[in-house]
């Protein structure tokens, strides 16, 4: 689900509006769901567009289901793979606890993916100050 909708490729208006719980406990309602590209080869199908909340979130099991993708998790990155073509098709990094995907590298090659990789697994960590 994602706040902005000019990250939407392409949207369509639900038939019956629904509502999503964001984490303040809070009902937010939804109207429209749509098609948004993370990278050149890697599109997310039906995400919902809710204006009230001012994050982007990527359900990773549905994700999977809606794809031909795997994703590896590591410490400090993830990768999403594509099973048929075996390419790398976006990458991650941990920040504060999350995982986040940056949009802007370019995915097509893999020495930029492996830079990234190698970028990410060489970043340090914040963990808590030991005394």
């Amino acid at each position: 689900m994602t706040y902005d909708l000019n990250l939407f490729s392409r949207t369509t208006s639900l038939p019956t509006p629904i509502k999503v719980t964001i984490p303040d406990d809070t009902l937010k309602p939804v109207t429209l769901a749509g098609d948004v590209q993370i990278s050149p080869t890697l599109t997310l199908h039906n995400a919902l567009f809710v204006p009230d909340f001012k994050y982007n979130l990527l359900s990773v099991a549905k994700f999977l289901n809606d794809s031909t993708c795997c994703t590896i998790f590591y410490p400090n990155h993830c990768v999403f793979q594509d099973l048929s073509t075996r390419l790398l098709v976006a990458v991650g990094k941990k920040e504060c606890g999350l995982y986040t995907i940056e949009t802007t590298h370019c995915r097509d090659r893999a020495s930029n993916i492996a830079a990234t990789i190698s970028e990410v697994s060489s970043s340090p960590t914040s963990s808590a100050t030991k005394n």
